[in-house]
């Protein structure tokens, strides 16, 4: 995790937190290119968690800072030694400070996606906050939407929409 110091003026700590999250993001948009350029040649296989997050009816989208910027839903990596429960858990909590309910497994899928082989394996959660703190870094932006209504999505998205769909019967 990257911290940035602040000083003892409001104005100026506020200030110096935007230019740090500004600049961290801007990092990761220099960066994203090089990393495709390093997967275009290793061909790398990856292992991801994804999670539909629900609050009453609607469900949590969210459009990454970096890559396509489409609308799909919160997770990201497994770490080492970290159980796929754990890893969704603690994404969902970095991207957008949410603690997951009812966690259920809804299945896997394997892609490539900017040349890694991608095996993601995805789950259902509830919120019982609405309340969506995002990281400015990773997360362009966070919204809730009916399922009827949802903005145009990710292919992976749409994949696990249809997983979805299906665990609900």
């Amino acid at each position: 995790m990257y911290h940035c110091r602040s000083g003892r003026h409001v104005v100026g700590a506020t200030a110096l937190q935007v230019g740090c999250v500004m600049g961290k993001r801007m990092l990761v948009q220099a960066i994203y290119p090089l990393l495709k350029l390093y997967w275009f040649v290793v061909r790398p296989k990856t292992f991801g968690v994804q999670c539909v997050i629900q609050h009453g009816d609607a469900i949590l989208l969210v459009r990454n800072t970096y890559g396509r910027r489409q609308w799909t839903f919160p997770g990201g990596s497994i770490a080492r030694g970290e159980t796929t429960e754990e890893a969704i858990r603690r994404e969902v909590h970095e991207e957008v400070g949410l603690h997951l309910e009812l966690l259920q497994h809804l299945g896997a899928y394997d892609a490539t996606i900017d040349y890694k082989k991608d095996h993601v394996v995805v789950f259902a959660g509830a919120s019982l906050d609405p309340r969506v703190t995002i990281d400015p870094v990773e997360i362009l932006e966070a919204r809730w939407f009916q399922p009827k209504g949802l903005p145009p999505l990710a292919a992976s998205a749409r994949r696990i929409i249809a997983m979805w769909q299906q665990a609900k019967g």
